[in-house]
């Protein structure tokens, strides 16, 4: 009789580590299933709704630096700057001398000028990348 009673002790203890692991299991698996419920109904709408907010926000600042802003091509940029130094190259070489000589502005105009086109270079080249890298912006350069 007494080796019943061990036999039953025994298998009680088996009966509840084996109730046990059951409930530790099926805690682990509702916490993955409520997170998974989380995203699915849930983060991923939020997730997506802030994608949206900063693409609209960055699409409103690039477009509109694009096709909006005074950053233009050199030629475009420089007209009106090129038709003001015409006169003084004019007059210039009429006396055969150097444009600076009539004006040191006319020297800081030619090195602004040369500045700008390095500049837009790295500035267009800069743009194109953040188009490519965005994904969905359209390129107006």
């Amino acid at each position: 009789m007494q080796n019943i009673y061990n036999k039953l002790a025994k298998n009680k203890k088996v009966e509840l580590n084996a109730s046990d692991d059951l409930r530790n299991e099926l805690e682990r698996l509702q916490d993955i299933s409520s997170l998974a419920n989380y995203y699915a109904y849930e983060r991923f709408d939020e997730i997506i709704e802030e994608l949206d907010e900063i693409k609209l926000k960055m699409s409103v600042e690039v477009d509109n630096l694009a096709v909006n802003s005074e950053i233009q091509y050199p030629e475009e940029l420089f007209r009106g700057l090129q038709e003001m130094m015409m006169p003084i190259e004019l007059v210039a070489d009429g006396l055969g001398v150097d444009p600076s000589e009539l004006t040191p502005e006319f020297s800081e105009a030619m090195q602004f000028m040369d500045d700008y086109k390095s500049l837009y270079e790295d500035y267009r080249s800069k743009y194109k990348e953040v188009v490519r890298e965005s994904g969905f912006l359209p390129d107006f350069l």
